[in-house]
């Protein structure tokens, strides 16, 4: 009788491509088939489509959709997040969004990413190092990408791995008739081309639904107010949160970019706004803007004391004015910006 090494090997054969490498589309389909001729047991099967219907389902939102990967890497301990729009005025464009979280390997990949349901955050409710409590949803982390774009290409590193793991998903392959084991996706490791360390980069094309200034400002917005994280935990390791919106146009134009984050969205908070400047007669201009009371908008101009030189120098300030919580050391209006956790 052939030993279990000889019976392994003229299985394999069957089903080797000619370059010699294993079919596994064929062997899974070989097996898919025999066993649907066991006729004492019977195994449910999943057609493809489910990952586009439980997208539509669980991610009703473009906005939600962006929040729940920016969540994913929150809990993955990263300390800041990037998402670039790319010619998302109309639909077609590019999403890239970047974290420096602890990335993932293949088993992490096969086991997380690719396995549709998990109890990852049942079983570990806080992150591995910064134990915090974790933001996302229970998977829906590739339904969020499937809503938001037609293709993803998926780059991550774990610290101390050798390789970076490349995987590419064209979701216009889960269609209706296909077992959705069938559909594999290409996966490449891969020594350059990227050059961080650890943590995970999403490219998604082929957005599905145009983003605009008010859309990526809303999403923002939105982003900051579920996850209430400061930027800097105290009297903790944890070195905290930040994330930044950019975006350019598709004929990367640079007027038309836009950058989010703590910083600009601070200065939104602000109740007056002072523009100073030097006019033609070299007179000191100030404009005060009135950006919670518009009875506060005046104009100050201050014309003794200066020198004629003056109006040969262009030059522009300006100063923003936060009013005081009562009763606390704080601008009333930034609250919410102030980290309250002592750790």
């Amino acid at each position: 009788m052939s030993n279990d090494k000889e019976l392994k090997d003229k299985i394999s054969k069957l089903f080797m491509n000619s370059d010699g490498q294993v079919n596994y589309n064929k062997l899974l389909e070989v097996a898919t088939d025999l066993s649907s001729e066991d006729l004492s047991n019977i195994r449910f099967s999943v057609d493809a489509k489910i990952v586009e219907r439980l997208g539509e389902q669980l991610v009703a939102k473009k906005t939600t959709a962006l929040s729940e990967l920016i969540k994913n890497a929150y809990d993955a301990d990263a300390s800041s997040v990037n998402v670039d729009f790319i010619g998302t005025e109309e639909p077609g464009g590019v999403i890239i969004i970047r974290d420096d979280g602890h990335g993932m390997d293949h088993r992490d990949l096969l086991r997380g990413f690719m396995t549709i349901s998990t109890s990852d955050k049942i079983t570990n409710p806080t992150s591995f190092k910064y134990q915090r409590a974790k933001a996302g949803k229970k998977g829906i982390g590739r339904f969020s990408a499937q809503k938001l774009g037609s293709k993803l290409e998926l780059i991550t590193k774990k610290e101390g791995e050798k390789h970076h793991i490349c995987m590419e998903v064209d979701w216009d392959k889960f269609v209706s008739g296909v077992p959705l084991s069938f559909i594999s996706n290409k996966i490449d490791y891969i020594d350059e081309g990227y050059d961080f360390e650890h943590g995970t980069l999403l490219k998604i094309s082929g957005v599905r639904e145009a983003w605009t200034d008010n859309n990526i400002k809303a999403a923002f917005n939105y982003v900051s107010n579920i996850i209430k994280i400061p930027i800097k935990v105290k009297k903790t390791d944890d070195p905290g949160f930040v994330v930044k919106f950019h975006y350019v146009n598709k004929e990367h134009n640079i007027n038309s970019a836009i950058l989010l984050d703590n910083n600009t969205e601070f200065l939104d908070y602000a109740d007056l706004k002072a523009t100073g400047y030097m006019n033609d007669k070299a007179e000191l201009v100030i404009e005060i803007e009135g950006l919670t009371d518009k009875k506060f908008t005046d104009t100050l101009v201050f014309k003794e004391g200066y020198n004629e030189l003056l109006k040969e120098f262009d030059y522009k300030f300006e100063g923003l004015y936060f009013s005081m919580e009562k009763g606390s050391p704080k601008p009333r209006t930034l609250q919410s910006f102030y980290t309250t956790m002592e750790g």
